[in-house]
């Protein structure tokens, strides 16, 4: 797979594909002058066509011939978000082969935005499965652009972030036979120390004897152990010492343990480490992407299943950092490795935690959206990195009622509120973790809830979110930094 740039003057062959902006805008000059004769045509043909008012929607033109194989037209019209326009261009992508000239010359309000776009569902609608990396051969476009030299600004950083999408989805989607606990470490470990990260972990027997009685207490009931892997990106001359955390949930399977889930949810439980898979990929982005800012992620892996070993309901456990959780569900189980994961970024120095996980299965929000809460300023930042990234997030609350109203007489905290029927699944997770959070640091909660996956061409698959978000806010924050000191 191959991706160029190129400008008005490049030779056109192949399959023409037409960003079209929606009837109030037209074709821009620069497809006028790519379609020639047949450009006023082809404008009444998607003026004309109701469909081509909805982002996303593709048609294939019945045109004369030409110097291309066929001309199809991509929808970009009703002023979509950046996330709109990846997906909708990644879509139209995955259906394409051989080789495709891309005209997106007409997009004004989107601008550079537009061409990020574009390279990058180029990149991940072609990314290979097994590590994000793009496919050699299958596929090359050729993205006619305005201006090329303002264009290849975007161009890399674009890629970067595809790759790092691609991966975090194949993570997500792959079996739980095929990526279990040590197959998912390994893989972390061997593919940060590549990226030039630091790498440190801890295996099941360390855990226990560090008193991580959270994971170890998921993990019994598996044939695998549990982990903790910590990744570091510690950039040259860039103050360490308070480093921001990212901690990410990496359940490879989640049966529900004891508390068994039904056959039909078990089934898409392979994707309960969406969080993990996000973290990881971010992080193995941030050397190439020359993120100044000192980043570390903290990632529980562990596969909750019903053996002999099992935790049970009424149990009570004693986390890392001496809280001890009276267990309502084994189906509760990420709010246990979560928990400790953070204490002990906190205990290394973290003033910043961003926690990401599938900690509820209640699609509160849709599948379009996902929860965030926490301390105030953080929470702004990540919603400004997600609006311009283009991935949905939203403000939840905390309720102290729903905080307080986890304290147990078994232990110092239940998993859930005990007769919270009627308290968000989402904000119950939250008011949770919210309760291992020093006074005085910083921390929010991103659950992905239904943005797991998304609807494509090719079926139900991992969303990658909130990687985008992740990398928008990393590198901001250290452009924060820079205009601190």
């Amino acid at each position: 797979m191959s991706v160029e740039l190129v400008g008005r003057e490049a030779e056109y062959a192949g399959h023409l594909l037409l960003a079209w902006p929606g009837s109030s805008l037209g074709l821009g000059v620069v497809q006028r002058e790519v379609l020639g004769a047949m450009a006023d045509m082809v404008e009444s043909l998607l003026s004309s066509d109701a469909g081509m008012a909805r982002c996303g929607t593709v048609r294939r033109l019945d045109v004369p011939a030409g110097p291309w194989s066929s001309v199809s037209a991509i929808s970009l019209a009703g002023n979509p978000s950046r996330g709109q326009v990846w997906e909708a261009l990644e879509d139209a992508f995955g259906a394409c082969a051989g080789r495709v000239f891309v005209s997106a010359a007409a997009m004004p309000p989107l601008a550079l935005d537009l061409v990020e776009a574009v390279v990058g569902a180029a990149v991940v609608s072609t990314s290979s499965t097994g590590t994000g990396g793009e496919v050699p051969g299958a596929i090359s476009f050729r993205v006619l652009v305005a201006d090329t030299e303002r264009a290849a600004g975007v161009e890399q950083g674009a890629r970067l972030v595809a790759r790092a999408l691609g991966r975090a989805r194949a993570w997500t989607d792959a079996p739980g036979n095929r990526l279990g606990p040590s197959e998912f470490v390994e893989e972390l470990c061997e593919q940060g120390r590549v990226a030039g990260l630091e790498v440190t972990r801890l295996d099941g027997a360390e855990l226990a004897a560090r008193g991580y009685g959270g994971i170890t207490a998921v993990a019994g009931g598996s044939s695998q152990p549990g982990w903790l892997v910590r990744l570091d990106h510690r950039p040259p001359d860039v103050n360490a010492r308070a480093p921001v955390a990212l901690v990410g949930k990496g359940v490879t399977f989640d049966s529900g343990g004891l508390s068994l889930k039904t056959g039909s949810v078990m089934a898409s439980m392979r994707r309960d480490m969406a969080g993990a898979a996000a973290v990881g990929a971010v992080m193995l982005a941030l050397p190439t992407l020359r993120v100044q800012a000192a980043v570390r992620a903290y990632i529980p892996v562990v596969e909750n299943m019903p053996g002999g070993s099992a935790y049970r309901p009424g149990d009570v456990v004693t986390l890392y950092g001496g809280r001890s959780v009276e267990i309502d569900t084994t189906d509760a189980e990420g709010r246990l490795i979560l928990a400790e994961a953070m204490v002990t970024a906190f205990e290394d120095g973290a003033q910043e935690v961003i926690e990401v996980s599938t900690l509820c299965g209640a699609g509160v929000l849709g599948r379009h959206l996902s929860g965030v809460m926490g301390e105030d300023a953080l929470v702004g930042h990540l919603l400004a990195a997600a609006h311009e990234a283009g991935e949905g997030l939203w403000r939840m609350p905390l309720p102290v009622q729903v905080r307080e109203g986890l304290r147990s007489t078994a232990a110092d905290l239940h998993q859930v509120v005990p007769g919270g029927e009627w308290d968000s699944p989402m904000i119950q997770g939250g008011a949770f973790l919210s309760h291992f959070v020093p006074e005085g640091r910083a921390w929010a909660h991103i659950d992905l809830g239904g943005q797991v996956t998304r609807t494509s061409t090719s079926g139900t698959v991992a969303s990658g979110v909130p990687v985008r978000t992740l990398l928008r806010f990393l590198t901001g924050r250290a452009s924060r930094n820079d205009h601190a000191g």
